[in-house]
């Protein structure tokens, strides 16, 4: 069985695995972490809060 990273917010597991550079992996954020793709898109929307990580 894969192991697959949690979102960093909310828990979730994410498709993304745990042996995955993070330059590539899709809704990745430098200081934060994984995140899933609905807390991602939610972060994306307040870019304010974006641009404090």
């Amino acid at each position: 069985m894969k192991q697959v990273e949690p979102c960093a917010l909310c828990q979730e597991l994410t498709d993304i695995e745990k042996e995955t550079p993070s330059y590539m992996r899709e809704h990745f954020i430098d200081g934060a972490g994984q995140l899933c793709e609905h807390c991602y898109e939610d972060i994306a929307q307040n870019k304010e809060w974006h641009n404090l990580l």
